[in-house]
């Protein structure tokens, strides 16, 4: 067994010897027969702790820039690159693209709205749908931040293959995936 440190290290974690289960408690995936078990490979256990890491990082970031002031999360550079991109959108489509529900969104674009980032523009047809687009100075708050995000991400990878970055990112999408899969059964 080898052991974890801090909750936020890449330390190797505990875990039961390679190809055993824990013994405390019975898994089973849904579904999955009793009988044939899932042989433990310690490569997983580790790939799922530092998505663990990688999760925990991304919040006490995003707490960070609260408390600055700042408002430069991921989930609002997520939500500014999504408007960059789709050029506007519904209140109804950010919110779940942003997997925020209805009333938080509001509270989320109402600060954006007050920054001078976003603005709201009613539908033609549908006087009840609200469409919510960059304004000028919420495209070049976007610059800023992805600028600011390649410039540490850069220096940071600055020695990693190009190839190793794709396999990361694949590797990173796959793991999107299994969240998305499961909680459904």
């Amino acid at each position: 067994m080898t052991r974890r440190g801090h909750p936020g290290s890449l330390r190797p974690v505990e875990t039961p010897a390679a190809g055993t289960r824990p013994t405390s408690t019975s898994r089973t995936r849904r579904g999955a027969a009793a009988s044939a078990p899932v042989p433990e490979r310690a490569d997983l256990e580790e790939l799922r702790h530092a998505v663990y890491v990688l999760t925990t990082a991304e919040r006490r970031l995003a707490q960070r820039y609260k408390r600055s002031g700042q408002n430069r999360g991921p989930g609002r550079l997520n939500l500014l690159s999504y408007l960059a991109v789709e050029e506007e959108a519904t209140h109804g489509q950010l919110a779940r693209y942003c997997n925020l529900n209805p009333a938080t969104m509001t509270v989320l674009l109402d600060q954006l709205m007050e920054q001078g980032l976003v603005q709201r523009r009613q539908d033609d047809v549908d006087r009840r749908v609200w469409w919510i687009s960059l304004t000028p100075d919420g495209l070049r708050a976007i610059d800023e931040i992805k600028a600011e995000w390649h410039q540490r991400l850069s220096e940071v990878f600055a020695t990693t293959s190009d190839r190793d970055l794709k396999a990361a990112r694949r590797i990173i999408e796959q793991v999107a995936e299994v969240f998305d899969s499961m909680g459904d059964d």
